[in-house]
Order: C-alpha cells, then structure tokens, then sequence
C-alpha cells in the first residue's frame, strides 16, 4: 500500500494580506516603535545633560519629531476656545524603579484654548522609599512649542519621594493654543519617571527651602 500524504499545516506558504489597508497590528506597532523611540530620546537626553550635550541631544530630537522636556508653555489667552482636537497620555518608568505610574485617563478630547484636567496615579510597590524626577514630552513638535500651550499645575521637573507602600494622585492641568496649525489632529504627551539618588532629593528640597526664605 503506498505511503499516505500528509500535509503538515506548518509547511504550507503564509496567506498575504490583500487589499491596500495596512496589515491587522500594523498601526500598533507603529505607535509602540513611536513611543519606544520617544523613552530612548528622552533617555539619550538624561546623558546628553550630564555630558553637556543639550544641542546635540534637542536636534536628534527634532529630527524624530520629538520634543522632549519642553517646559511649561508661554502661550497666551484671550478666551477664545477653537476646534476639537485629540489628546493623548502615556506613562512610563526608567530602568528598574518599582513603581506604578499611569495615566487615569489615556484619552481626552478637548478643544483648544480650553483649561483641561487629567490625573496620573503613582504607587510605591516597594517597601523602601523610592525617588525620582518625571520628565515630559510633546509629540508633533508643533504642539511643542513654547508658545502653543500652557500647563497650568504639573508634577514635571521636581523631585519627587514616595514611601513604601505609597499611593499619590497629581494633576496635569493644560491646555493648546487656538491657533495651532490646523493639521495637528492628535497630541501626545508623555511622562517618564526617572531614578535619583536620595541625596538629589534632599540636596533639591533644601535648595527649594532656601528660595523660599530669600522670597521674591
């Protein structure tokens, strides 16, 4: 009797996929590889600050179309609320920090020139104190700009504790400028924890301490 034929699933070729629509997960990877090169940028520019490489490290930025660390916004308003637009926040932690750190709301619809609220949840999942700095960043770089957007209260820049066990929520209240380029649809804007040293920590609440006393 002559052998059977099987056909083994694993040997027959792949089925491609047809049409002109992306490939199902395409856009998902596309967001994850945006979003790892974002954390590696900000990353990059944590040495570049150490080594006295900002320019270097703000143009490889620019180039990504990254822009991180932007600051707090100048813009100015005058009460005037434009179109809808599309705002989204991530949140991430560096190396091995033992933290939880999420955003309550991943994405918020607003509209420009009007003050908008979201909260980011910090948890201390160790049972030691824990320090860090958050840093964040603006994607476009459009939305960026200095003069496109304020933060009214965010946690971004200072030094923070948690003690073990610890749960904070803090608030990021901003908002974008009605004249933002039209072809901005969607913003992101994320928040990376960074590790420090206790002694950071207490060195930039002293000097904090000490810019009270002198006053204004």
């Amino acid at each position: 009797m002559a052998d059977a034929h099987i056909e083994h699933p694993e040997s027959a070729p792949p089925t491609p996929w047809e049409g002109d629509r992306p490939a199902p997960g395409d856009a998902s990877r596309r967001r994850n590889r945006r979003l790892l090169i974002v954390l590696a940028c900000v990353g990059i520019g944590m040495f570049g600050f150490a080594f006295a490489n900002v320019p270097l490290f703000t143009l490889i930025c620019q180039r990504l179309g990254i822009a991180p660390d932007p600051g707090m916004g100048t813009a100015t308003f005058d009460g005037t609320v434009g179109r809808e637009i599309e705002v989204r926040f991530t949140g991430a932690v560096w190396g091995q920090l033992p933290v939880e750190f999420r955003p309550v709301n991943s994405l918020q619809r607003t509209r420009l020139g009007e003050m908008t609220v979201n909260d980011y949840v910090f948890i201390n999942l160790s049972r030691r104190p824990v320090y860090f700095r958050p840093i964040h960043g603006i994607l476009p770089v459009e939305a960026s700009r200095e003069d496109r957007y304020e933060l009214g209260e965010c946690f971004c820049y200072d030094e923070m504790m948690l003690q073990p066990g610890q749960q904070l929520t803090l608030p990021v209240v901003y908002r974008f400028h009605p004249t933002l380029a039209p072809t901005v649809r969607a913003i992101t804007m994320s928040y990376t924890l960074f590790p420090i040293t206790q002694e950071e920590y207490e060195r930039a609440q002293s000097q904090k301490s000490g810019d009270k006393e002198k006053g204004p």
